[in-house]
């Protein structure tokens, strides 16, 4: 079972299971505030960097795949790849606040 196999699997059990999660792994408050500023296209676009964009249903609330995020992120088998995507986003922020290479960014 691959790491985003069980993220999912994980993630779609029971509500009570939920709960658990999220109290034992999402406690920052702070991670969860700057997730929320983010819109759900943002968001939508960091689980499909993390191959978890075809679990997210239609209706999903912007809570659920900020948790889904922050679950699939605090996974340590997870490291490698969550810090390329933050280091890639940075990236782009900068590339997006130049003058002159914003237009070359489509994103």
């Amino acid at each position: 079972m691959s790491n985003i196999e069980f993220v999912v699997d994980e993630f779609n059990e029971p509500k009570d299971n939920l709960s658990y999660i999220l109290t034992e792994f999402l406690s920052d408050d702070d991670i969860v505030q700057d997730y929320e500023m983010l819109n759900v296209k943002q968001l939508t676009q960091i689980c499909e960097y993390y191959g978890l964009g075809k679990n997210i249903k239609p209706k999903s609330k912007k809570l659920e795949i900020v948790h889904m995020i922050m679950y699939f992120e605090n996974l340590s088998i997870n490291y490698l790849i969550v810090n390329r995507r933050k280091k890639l986003w940075f990236y782009m922020n900068e590339l997006k606040n130049d003058k002159y290479m914003k237009k070359f960014i489509l994103f």
